[in-house]
């Protein structure tokens, strides 16, 4: 018992130098600034007249809005995609996938600001793909500065390396055994996905939205 004891202090110990960072970085934040809104400016008293103007103030609401609609955007496409990818990922065996699956998490190492001035470089009306255009008679330009289209590509970069890890992982753990099986017995690959593959993912592919919500939210209220 006390040997069990001390594995658990220690597991405690180890953990708990995170857990503060995390603590410290990230709730106390979030409980400051929820407790700030329910103080008065000047006195610093209990008010909820933040709340009362932010949803009875014509552009605050539709501020909250165009937010809401971009993060359902961005996650929805972002699902989809790394859903489709991952299957890739997992099912499929070739030189391509192998090597998509060495460079698909590369997005996630690009510091934020680089990968944002790189992507307007590329898509601006005046970038890199309106020169290549221009190159062959063709002025395009793709209309994604200073809208939500641009800020929905630009999140995507970021959430579907992030939920194709997530959703490969639990692909992975998917024995092949078990699609095998369905294929022996007669079924193609279409009812193999949707009798076996899609309903054991299903759970994996419910955590990807909550952890790829915060960047939407972040990069609509500051852009």
């Amino acid at each position: 018992m006390k040997n069990k004891k001390k594995g658990l202090l220690a597991a405690y110990g180890m953990v708990l130098p995170a857990f503060l960072v995390v603590m410290l970085t990230v709730a106390y934040p979030i409980v400051s600034a929820v407790i700030q809104s329910f103080q008065d400016e000047n006195t610093g008293a209990f008010t909820t007249a933040n709340y009362t103007y932010f949803f009875t103030e014509k552009a605050q609401r539709n501020n909250l809005i165009y937010t809401l609609v971009v993060v359902f955007v961005t996650v929805a496409i972002a699902i989809v995609l790394a859903y489709l990818l991952a299957l890739y990922l997992r099912f499929v065996k070739s030189r391509i996938s192998r090597a998509i699956g060495m460079l698909y998490l590369l997005p996630r190492f690009v510091p934020t600001m680089c990968a944002v001035y790189a992507m307007i470089t590329i898509i601006r009306d005046s970038g890199l793909i309106n020169r290549i255009g221009l190159l062959f008679g063709l002025d395009i330009k793709l209309g994604l500065m200073y809208h939500a289209s641009g800020i929905v590509v630009m999140n995507l970069w970021f959430n579907i390396p992030f939920a194709t890890m997530m959703i490969a992982a639990g692909l992975g753990a998917i024995p092949d055994s078990i699609v095998e099986a369905s294929r022996d017995t007669g079924a193609g690959r279409w009812k193999t996905f949707t009798s076996m593959i899609l309903p054991l993912s299903m759970k994996d592919v419910a955590v990807p939205p909550a952890t790829c919500v915060g960047a939407p939210f972040q990069s609509t209220s500051t852009s």
